[in-house]
């Protein structure tokens, strides 16, 4: 569909602008919504970008720390696996 297309063709803004509304987000009480638009912002990504993007390291960074926090050690290593993978 058109509205998947322009995603593709475009998804270097689309999925920037979730990436600065998911930090806008982060180090405040709404973690949920940080966790929202990073989420958003890989999915775009993943389709429209390299797979090494640099920014899918921030993101698995931080997604990881919120994992780690909340208890979820298996999803913390999974994203912090992510993060370094592609730092190397």
């Amino acid at each position: 569909n058109q509205l998947y297309s322009d995603t593709v063709k475009d998804g270097k803004w689309w999925g920037r602008a979730h990436y600065n509304l998911g930090s806008s987000f982060w180090g405040t009480e709404d973690r949920d919504s940080c966790k929202a638009h990073y989420r958003e912002a890989v999915k775009i990504w993943k389709l429209s970008m390299p797979a090494d993007y640099v920014y899918l390291s921030y993101i698995y960074d931080v997604l990881g720390t919120y994992a780690w926090e909340e208890g979820d050690r298996e999803g913390a290593i999974s994203y912090f696996s992510k993060a370094g993978i592609l730092r190397l």
